[in-house]
């Protein structure tokens, strides 16, 4: 909100609660500010990442016009993919998948005419539950089912009964667990890339935060050493 002098504050103090954004923009703003602060952005793809020969360390990454990039310390939110703590130093990942079967997420959104509301939604579905997040253009929807049950193809076919509305939708594949570490070598995994238990994004939005969090305590401690990184993967 905006105070009578046009300042803005946040109602967080006063409110403990959440808020529901739009991704996409909410990236741009970070990227804005970050660039304000003089951090340097770096906009490619990596292609490679070069294990040094202990297995332990990362000497550097390649970028797919043939830059490299050599850092005291990697931080890895490559997602699911965990690129740097899982594929490259080998981090071993448990799975939850026993007791959590749902594997898959169907996004998609559906126009709301303007009517906006002032809560989330949780609808049972036919093999898993669907969310729907009001936002300000739209309302941000997913279903959540488990692949072992149903087929993307039914999946599909079940949103556009219930949803009849919907535009395009993606599939997003995930695994719920968490990796033995969180802070291997130089390498420090956040969020997707070291853990993840369904897809509720207000629970994954807090552990990125506690995450960093972790991150920033630890290195504000001292220089990375073998009992601090044990510390945070303890925490």
């Amino acid at each position: 909100v905006r105070d009578g002098d046009g300042k803005v504050e946040s109602l967080l103090p006063l409110l403990p609660g959440a808020y529901h954004i739009d991704t996409n923009r909410f990236v741009g703003f970070l990227r804005e500010v970050a660039l304000k602060r003089g951090i340097h952005h770096i906009d490619c793809n990596i292609v490679d990442v070069v294990v040094n020969p202990s297995g332990e360390l990362l000497d550097g990454l390649v970028a797919d016009d043939g830059r490299r990039f050599e850092f005291d310390l990697y931080v890895d939110s490559s997602g699911f993919r965990s690129l740097l703590l899982e594929k490259a130093l080998g981090t071993p990942f448990t799975s939850f998948q026993s007791s959590l079967f749902t594997d898959r997420a169907l996004a998609f959104n559906t126009p709301h005419d303007g009517h906006i509301k002032p809560y989330t939604t949780a609808s049972t579905m036919d093999s898993g539950w669907c969310w729907t997040i009001p936002m300000v253009d739209d309302d941000h929807c997913g279903y959540v089912y488990a692949s072992r049950f149903c087929s993307d193809d039914a999946a599909l076919a079940e949103v556009r009964r219930k949803y009849p509305s919907i535009g395009s939708a993606r599939v997003v594949q995930f695994r719920s667990g968490r990796h033995h570490d969180m802070w291997r070598g130089n390498v420090a995994a956040i969020g997707n890339a070291y853990a993840f238990v369904e897809p509720l994004e207000s629970t994954g939005l807090l552990m990125i935060c506690t995450g960093i969090g972790l991150l920033v305590d630890a290195l504000r401690a001292g220089r990375p050493n073998p009992r601090l990184q044990q510390l945070v993967n303890d925490s």
